[in-house]
């Protein structure tokens, strides 16, 4: 698989002509820990060239109650695209969280 790596001037029409925002699976899948109330979402930005490094989501959440405590993107070139965003949940529920990077859109359902 090979990846999008860009340059500076290059990283902003990189993400305008971002299509994809997959959701992490396997290991990688929406994770909820009851002892700290955080969920653990990790995505992966793509263009047609592949997985893209250090394109961050800005996220909108839906629900005031439920804080953004932590969000990063993969600036690495030894590893895998991997962005990572935690959510504390405050109360019991289903609350939606979307991820924006230039056009491409992911909603993702946070549930404690």
């Amino acid at each position: 698989m090979s990846s999008a790596v860009v340059g500076r001037a290059g990283a902003r029409d990189a993400r305008r002509r971002l299509p994809s925002i997959d959701l992490g699976t396997g290991g990688y899948k929406p994770t909820y820990n009851p002892y700290d109330q955080i969920e653990v979402i990790w995505t992966t930005p793509r263009t047609s060239a592949g997985p893209v490094y250090g394109a961050k989501c800005s996220w909108q959440i839906a629900d005031p109650s439920v804080q953004l405590m932590g969000n990063g993107a993969t600036i690495s070139l030894t590893g895998e695209v991997r962005n990572n965003a935690q959510f504390k949940l405050d109360k019991a529920g289903s609350f939606d969280a979307t991820c924006t990077i230039g056009a491409a859109r992911l909603t993702v359902t946070l549930k404690r």
